[in-house]
């Protein structure tokens, strides 16, 4: 029976990013990884970035296909309603990467009162009762209505991540909605210049966020990101993905 890896990530790199003072749990993950790759008859990735990386640690003739994240065509949404909106969202799960993310926009929050952010998913439980603010809202785990809600109706998506590897279903979910996404470089791993382009504001800090809502607070700015989002979005269109895959014949 032919085996297939498919990658989400260059473990040994999330290994060493979670415990970097573990030798125990990294020499784990790499025998791990490593009997996953030299086992499988075919290998799939999403990022770039981490299949090179993968190349790095087990060797240059590692060959492998990109087939991307995805996400599911929405409807094209009301961006002049959105426009009024002072909510910036985010959604994670109780990962490690998402919980340092979901306690630094708890901290974020209190630089900028007249939003509101909101987290959902379970990285929101692990933020300390102390640090909540009234312009941050815990909503953890929430139905599919309310989360199709969510993005619908909020200004922007906010993706601080400072740790992780692969892409985020989470951004390509920020696309199909046509929502301008805020991101931190690492949040943005694994998307092409032209995407990060049209519906991405790269934030590193504090000062490089104000900048992106000023930006975004400009109506025709707002629009174009709007726009550009929505249009990017086709990209990862899950039934995009599969016709793209079916038709490599790995």
């Amino acid at each position: 029976v032919p085996i297939i890896y498919n990658s989400h990530n260059c473990e040994l790199s999330m290994a060493k990013q979670l415990y970097p003072s573990d030798k125990e749990v990294i020499d784990i993950v790499r025998k791990m990884e490593k009997q996953a790759i030299d086992k499988a008859t075919a290998i799939t990735y999403c990022s770039q970035k981490d299949f090179e990386e993968m190349q790095d640690y087990y060797g240059a003739d590692i060959k492998g296909e990109y087939i991307p994240n995805g996400c599911i065509s929405m409807p094209k949404p009301n961006n002049n309603k959105r426009l009024k909106s002072k909510d910036i969202l985010f959604v994670g799960s109780g990962h490690p990467p998402n919980v340092i993310a979901a306690r630094y926009i708890a901290e974020m929050a209190k630089n900028f009162p007249e939003f509101n952010f909101l987290i959902a998913g379970s990285a929101s439980y692990a933020i300390n009762k102390k640090n909540i603010t009234d312009n941050l809202m815990i909503l953890g785990e929430v139905k599919d209505e309310e989360l199709d809600k969510l993005f619908k109706e909020s200004f922007a998506f906010f993706n601080p991540m400072t740790k992780g590897s692969g892409t985020h279903l989470k951004m390509m979910k920020a696309l199909s909605y046509g929502v301008p996404i805020i991101s931190s470089t690492i949040g943005a791993r694994g998307f092409s210049r032209k995407t990060i382009k049209s519906a991405i504001l790269i934030a590193d800090s504090t000062k490089e966020f104000s900048d992106a809502i000023k930006k975004l607070q400009d109506k025709e700015s707002y629009l174009q990101y709007c726009e550009g989002s929505y249009a990017m979005s086709a990209n990862f269109d899950w039934e995009k993905i599969k016709n793209d895959y079916v038709s490599k014949q790995i």
